[in-house]
């Protein structure tokens, strides 16, 4: 954990690049031997704990989530870390470590939030020019699996940790099955409903909230003096955007032991919605089990066969 020895106001500065080493320097310090000229490092910035509390100083001026914030801190400690000695970055050695990632199994969305952490960084150092580009995730990536005993773990460490707000927001999108940018049109008048018509994208959806979640909402909502409009609200009484919904859910993961590719609202949609298909398909085989010994029966009296004889 880094150490903020000074207390003073961070300022996003530019930094004067006059000491910054030659290519060849970094070259000989953390790159292979005899690279090609187009592998050749320009003005490699270096990453220094200072800079890095700086940073973290100035995403906490600037109200970055806590959640936010502490992805950040994660990444960057992480990516110190894993450079050279001299702990010198530029595009190419950007590069080579998001394909590490990628090599090692990191889903295409963890590693763009990997990227973004670095590239924020860039931007505050002024230097966009290291920044690199997210990978490019097909369309059609599956979306990992989340299991009812995962999700049911999920709530319960939630509940054991007291984190009651991560508890309800997953609730909340796995039993009604609620997008997370819908989660604002979940207020206490339809709470009370116990059914509403959110709108989306491209139609309008009518979201019915089970008993045992209306009961749990409404509760949660008078404990926190919520007696109108959304319910999942920040400090200030803004409602939640989706950062702090999925960064809520990631941490929950890691204290749940539950994959952290799995702790966000995608996942906790298509758990509710595989569910429901579930119940739905078995509901129709016992319909169509009744509906045939129906037509057995009545067969037994008034079939053709039985007719002629």
């Amino acid at each position: 954990m880094l150490v903020i020895t000074e207390n003073r106001e961070p300022e996003k500065k530019k930094r004067n690049t006059a000491a910054v080493p030659s290519a060849s320097d970094i070259q000989n310090a953390q790159s292979p031997e005899n690279p090609s000229a187009d592998e050749q490092v320009q003005n490699p910035v270096r990453m220094e704990q200072e800079d890095l509390n700086d940073f973290f100083l100035y995403l906490e001026k600037n109200r970055r989530g806590s959640g936010t914030l502490e992805s950040y801190r994660r990444t960057l400690l992480s990516l110190y870390e894993h450079l050279a000695e001299k702990k010198y970055i530029d595009r190419r050695i950007l590069t080579g470590w998001k394909e590490e990632m990628l090599s090692s199994g990191y889903a295409a969305r963890t590693v763009n939030a990997k990227i973004s952490a670095v590239n924020s960084f860039l931007e505050y150092r002024d230097r966009r020019d290291l920044q690199i580009h997210p990978v490019s995730a097909p369309k059609n990536e599956p979306v990992p699996r989340l299991t009812r005993r995962e999700y049911l773990r999920l709530l319960n460490t939630a509940r054991i940790l007291k984190r009651e707000r991560t508890y309800f927001l997953i609730k909340t999108i796995c039993c009604a099955g609620v997008r997370v940018q819908q989660l604002s049109q979940i207020t206490v008048e339809a709470v009370g409903e116990g059914r509403t018509v959110v709108r989306g994208q491209c139609k309008d959806q009518v979201v019915h909230i089970p008993a045992v979640l209306r009961e749990e909402l409404l509760a949660y909502a008078a404990r926190h003096g919520i007696r109108s409009g959304p319910v999942f609200v920040t400090r200030n009484g803004s409602p939640i955007n989706r950062s702090n919904v999925s960064d809520s859910i990631r941490r929950l993961c890691r204290d749940a032991r539950v994959s952290e590719e799995k702790g966000n609202p995608r996942c906790l949609l298509k758990l509710h919605q595989t569910t429901y298909r579930s119940i739905q398909n078995s509901v129709a085989v016992l319909i169509e089990q009744a509906y045939e010994k129906m037509l057995e029966e009545e067969q037994l009296s008034a079939g053709w066969e039985r007719a002629k004889r």
